[in-house]
């Protein structure tokens, strides 16, 4: 007999995956790339499990949407930081402690992508305020609503849900889907490349 909790777990995932903005995910495609293509960083940061997701995406844009002859993206995620994470958190506040890292690592047209199942994390909005300041790009991936962040960022990608455990999940695919496009995106820019020599 099936576990209809799976069931439906599975069932879910399944609907919020048809209704993904895809526009705003190409947007978010589209600043990396610019980010890219003048040798930017990517910042990346989140709280909890979306701190895990920051540090994955940030190894697998590092990592993954590479080829020969291709450039690397930098990408870095800001609460991998321990030291400074916490030296920042314990001196001033947590809440400040990106928009403390930001204002001491990032330069202008820098991105910063601020993962959040609520967009509400003071944290995460006081580091895309210092982002705005600063002259960066801002992608925000968020659960339904977008919460403060969806007004202070360049592109908000919004999971269609307010289940925490179900953001998270298709923030991570989302993470994959990016990389993959990215990815798409380099190949075809080298081939391109090559093809006018």
């Amino acid at each position: 007999m099936e576990n209809q909790r799976i069931v439906g777990y599975v069932r879910d995932i399944g609907a919020i995956l048809d209704e993904l903005p895809i526009g705003d995910i190409e947007r978010a495609c589209e600043v990396i790339l610019a980010a890219k293509s003048e040798n930017r960083v990517i910042f990346l940061a989140g709280n909890g499990g979306s701190a895990a997701t920051a540090t994955h995406l940030a190894c697998d844009m590092a990592k993954g949407p590479t080829g020969a002859g291709m450039l690397r993206l930098k990408a870095i995620s800001l609460t991998d930081g321990i030291p400074a994470l916490t030296a920042w958190s314990n001196d001033l506040s947590y809440s400040d402690a990106l928009a403390n890292q930001l204002s001491t690592l990032a330069s202008p047209g820098d991105v910063l992508m601020a993962i959040s199942t609520s967009g509400n994390s003071p944290n995460l909005v006081a580091a895309a305020t210092a982002a705005r300041r600063a002259g960066l790009a801002i992608i925000a991936l968020t659960g339904a609503s977008g919460g403060y962040l969806r007004d202070l960022v360049d592109v908000c990608v919004r999971v269609p849900s307010d289940r925490c455990e179900y953001v998270e999940d298709v923030h991570l695919l989302l993470g994959h889907l990016i990389c993959d496009a990215l990815r798409g995106a380099l190949v075809s820019e080298l081939t391109f490349g090559l093809s006018r020599r």
